[in-house]
């Protein structure tokens, strides 16, 4: 089961889970209106875009 476990998409939902709590705590705390917190919406969005690709699926379910 180990070796066929996909730890690269994983981690990368992984990422985005905690940046979306990151993002909570922070706009909870300070706000979310700094330049650095839209960088790191940006990011997040990035990596789940780039992981619910088809293309990126399809190669995840031959592995």
């Amino acid at each position: 089961m180990m070796e066929t476990f996909i730890w690269s998409w994983t981690g990368g939902m992984l990422l985005v889970a905690t940046l979306v709590v990151w993002l909570t705590v922070e706009g909870i705390l300070i706000g979310l209106d700094h330049a650095a917190t839209y960088m790191t919406v940006v990011m997040g969005a990035s990596v789940f875009i780039a992981l619910m690709l088809p293309s990126t699926r399809r190669f995840f379910r031959r592995s």
